[in-house]
């Protein structure tokens, strides 16, 4: 394992470097609807109205234990990083994903989770270990997948 993480208020945050170019990362971490094939944290994604990550591109997202989620891309560079959120019972979920390559060729992935709104003090300490473990999760299986 190589990452660094920090969790602050109802952030959790990770960072991971993948011996791989920015290129070939963003080529699997763009494909969305392939990660239930090279991360367990994911049973299942599917695009609404399509499988295009771009600006608000809605994809529905089975997580073990989780209940249906449907995330919206709110952000979009491509090759270099995207955020998707899902609000549900006054609570917003915001997933970032960031890609910097190296001098040497390798990639920086910083993934980070953050949950608001009014109820967020009350659920994030019930779920923040999941959330956690999640995130590495992705990081890692990122990282065998790409290299």
């Amino acid at each position: 394992m190589v990452y660094d993480w920090a969790m602050s208020g109802h952030t959790y945050e990770t960072t991971i470097v993948i011996s791989a170019s920015s290129s070939r990362v963003w080529e699997i971490l763009s494909n969305v609807e392939a990660w239930p094939s090279w991360t367990p944290t994911m049973t299942s994604v599917k695009g609404v109205d399509g499988s295009a990550l771009e600006w608000g591109a809605k994809f529905e997202v089975r997580q073990p234990g989780l209940m249906k989620a449907t995330y919206m891309v709110t952000d979009v560079h491509p090759g270099r990083s995207f955020t998707w959120y899902n609000e549900v019972m006054g609570i917003t979920l915001l997933a970032n994903h960031e890609l910097v390559e190296t001098s040497d060729g390798k990639t920086t992935v910083k993934l980070s989770f953050e949950m608001s709104g009014l109820f967020a003090f009350m659920v994030w300490p019930l779920v923040k270990k999941k959330i956690r473990q999640f995130v590495n999760q992705e990081a890692e299986s990122l990282k065998a997948v790409c290299e």
